[in-house]
């Protein structure tokens, strides 16, 4: 039972890190009218640490377990949850800002 709660809940964070990626893809122009700092890559590692924040603080994830889901090394998730605080109270919260494009 846990196995496909994992499986399900994984699948469900490469579905929102794919919808990040692809309007990163689609729409560039909304970074020409940003400072120089505010890179896609500064919006990649925010949404990634919100997910992992949320994952360590409300699922009670360790911090090995996240990096394994995320797909990514477990310093950068480390580094990531230390950068950044938790503005997001759920995964949903994430997603809606992903596609509504909050900070775009």
């Amino acid at each position: 039972m846990m196995t496909k709660q994992r499986k399900s809940r994984n699948a469900q964070l490469n579905k929102y890190l794919k919808a990040l990626n692809e309007f990163n893809w689609h729409h560039p122009e909304a970074y020409e009218d940003e400072l120089k700092t505010n890179t896609i890559r500064n919006y990649q590692d925010y949404y990634t640490a919100q997910v992992a924040l949320i994952l360590v603080n409300n699922y009670l994830e360790s911090i090995e377990q996240v990096a394994t889901l995320l797909e990514v090394p477990v310093a950068t998730v480390y580094r990531l949850i230390k950068k950044y605080h938790q503005d997001f109270d759920t995964l949903r919260e994430v997603k809606e800002a992903i596609e509504n494009g909050k900070d775009w």
